[in-house]
């Protein structure tokens, strides 16, 4: 489309609205038309015996949906509890769907009369029932004299009161169909409708047009989307289990659509978005779906030769949400959107991208979860669990299904400060993963399930945390003589060491020698095949530097080869072991335990005496 046609095209909707606007003022009362074309005929859809062939009739039909008062003004309830489905609303809507086939009800044949250049033609319609208005145009017609000049808009306008009251003083624009002389003619355009007044307005821009091709019909269809539904204000209802059409908009104005559902409870939506395959490749519609408050929870770039598509399971409160439809390359085919809600107390609820909006978990039940598309970046899931004492946390990932090896997810847990206690990368085949269990002090706990620079996998998933206190863990984060978690004599206290993506996890525990002597470390772990190298012991002074082990001959430790070592090495057939370090002065030593040649991440027990 040329520039300067689009210019043409904004002005003259500018100028028509404004025109009709100020006819609605009081004391501005139009004048009767004097040609026959431009006359509103009064009779019932469909009744075209006697009226000219050129004339477009209004429509009375009875009513067929009974909305609120609020829901006719255009004006979004305060709350969800002000959200009132009559049982009359979803009974007609079930009864127009099961009818099969809509009725269609032609307003008048084709209109053909000459327009003058920038000439608007005025109809005006009465609608009593819910559906939508087809405009139909063609450039069939158009003289070749007008060629790269004339272009047809045919504009449908609604009839409002802007005051709210019962008097209709003003209009808005709804849709448009638009063709230029020298383009390919096209199908029309629809606007759904309820009840109202309803204008129609066929404008030639930049040259007159001898023959216009233009006409109007009106579709019984209860499913259909009502406009103007464009703003959190103005909507269309959406009832679960109900599918509603809907279109794009016109050519040169594209449109967005904004359906409303209520969520009694908490759980999940799930809902489909159908729509004709077309041949065209390119972004069609970004479909989302938004909390009342505008956070997106969910969205989707759908393209024309993408097909249909479901969305993942997105867990929600109780509360108002909106599925948004906005058109990024116009199709004149319509949309169809089925929505599908599940009331659930153990799915995760979005937004819980971070650690204030974190769902809350009680130890020991699995909840639901998803990762689902989002513009700049997918969905991040975080999760709480709050220790009340010091304890063991373990964490179960499980997948609905496995898909392939590629990486897809990543699990990460971290304390309130964010120090991260572990962290590991989930492939998409991976059905089930456990995390060993690591001991931590009271506090908060995050889990965290993201995607950052892996390929966004929205299978539903399951997360369990699982709390024990039932005896002594390590305090992660232990991993410096710093952190270390204080040993007693004799008291045996669990740990583990955890992934941290490519490195692996260190444990200090803290000794308070109070006299010389020989220092016994008992190491206890899970037996397990073969005599690899699993874990390492190394005992620092208080300023972490490693001490050579003295034996109970005198000599110092060394291996095969006579290197000296400053660590006892642990096998993984060794259920348990005690290691003594000898001849050690009074003051305070650190205990390290970290990976040997082979990485565990079994819990182990430490304890010592002297």
């Amino acid at each position: 489309m040329k520039i300067r046609s689009v210019f043409s095209l904004f002005a003259a909707l500018f100028m028509l609205i404004s025109a009709f606007a100020d006819r609605l003022v009081p004391g501005n009362v139009p004048q009767q038309p004097t040609d026959p074309a431009e006359t509103a005929v009064s009779a019932p859809f469909g009744q075209t015996e006697g009226a000219d062939e050129n004339a477009l009739p209004s429509a009375e039909t009875e009513l067929l949906i009974t909305e609120t008062e609020s829901e006719q003004n255009g004006a979004r309830p305060a709350s969800a509890e002000s959200v009132v489905v009559s049982a009359i609303e979803k009974n007609a809507v079930e009864a127009a769907l099961s009818a099969g086939k809509p009725e269609v009800f032609p307003l008048t044949g084709m209109y053909s009369r000459p327009i003058e250049a920038n000439e608007n033609v005025v109809f005006e319609y009465t609608v009593r029932r819910r559906g939508y208005l087809s405009l139909i145009a063609s450039t069939t017609d158009l003289e070749a004299d007008f060629a790269g000049e004339g272009t047809l808009v045919v504009s449908l306008l609604q009839r409002y009161s802007s005051t709210g009251g019962a008097e209709n003083d003003s209009v808005r624009f709804l849709t448009c169909v638009m063709y230029e002389a020298d383009t390919i003619p096209q199908n029309g355009n629809s606007a759904g409708v309820e009840a109202g007044e309803y204008v129609v307005v066929i404008t030639a821009v930049g040259a007159g047009i001898s023959k216009p091709a233009v006409r109007v019909d009106f579709v019984q269809d209860a499913s259909y989307e009502v406009e103007p539904n464009d703003a959190f204000t103005r909507y269309t209802r959406i009832l679960p289990g109900v599918p509603i059409k809907g279109s794009s908009g016109s050519k040169a104005l594209p449109d967005e659509d904004c359906f409303l559902f209520v969520s009694d409870s908490p759980g999940y939506a799930v809902f489909s978005f159908e729509h004709p395959k077309l041949a065209l490749p390119s972004v069609t519609w970004l479909v989302s779906l938004c909390s009342s408050d505008g956070t997106v929870l969910y969205n989707k770039s759908v393209r024309g030769s993408d097909g249909s598509f479901v969305s993942p399971m997105v867990g929600i409160g109780a509360g108002e949400f909106f599925i948004t439809v906005r058109s990024h390359v116009y199709c004149p085919d319509d949309y169809t959107i089925n929505l599908n809600l599940t009331a659930s107390d153990c799915f995760e609820t979005e937004p819980n991208d971070g650690a204030e909006l974190a769902y809350v978990l009680e130890p020991g039940v699995a909840v639901g979860a998803s990762m689902s598309e989002r513009s700049g970046g997918a969905d991040r899931d975080f999760f709480v669990l709050r220790a009340g004492s010091a304890g063991g946390i373990s964490v179960s990932f499980a997948s609905e299904y496995g898909g392939t090896d590629i990486d897809s997810r990543r699990l990460t847990l971290t304390d309130s400060s964010g120090t991260v206690l572990f962290r590991e990368v989930i492939s998409g085949g991976t059905r089930r993963f456990d995390t060993p269990v690591i001991g931590v002090p009271a506090g908060d706990y995050y889990i965290v399930v993201d995607n950052e620079g892996l390929r966004l996998d929205t299978a539903v998933y399951t997360i369990e945390a699982d709390f024990d206190d039932s005896k002594a863990y390590e305090k992660e984060p232990n991993d410096s003589v710093g952190t270390a978690t204080e040993l007693s004599r004799a008291a045996a206290v669990t740990g583990s060491l955890t992934r941290l993506d490519a490195q692996t996890d260190v444990d200090y525990y803290r000794i308070e020698l109070s006299k010389p002597c020989d220092l016994k470390v008992r190491f206890s772990q899970e037996r397990g095949a073969g005599d690899n190298e699993v874990f390492r012991l190394t005992l620092t002074d208080s300023s972490g530097e490693p001490l050579v082990p003295i034996l109970a001959d005198g000599s110092r430790l060394t291996d095969s080869f006579g290197t000296e070592l400053t660590y006892f090495s642990v096998a993984a057939s060794e259920s348990e072991r005690e290691h003594v370090w000898y001849s050690l002065e009074a003051g305070t030593y650190y205990v390290r335990v970290g990976s040997g040649t082979f990485f565990s991440d079994s819990a182990y027990s430490i304890s010592y005496t002297f």
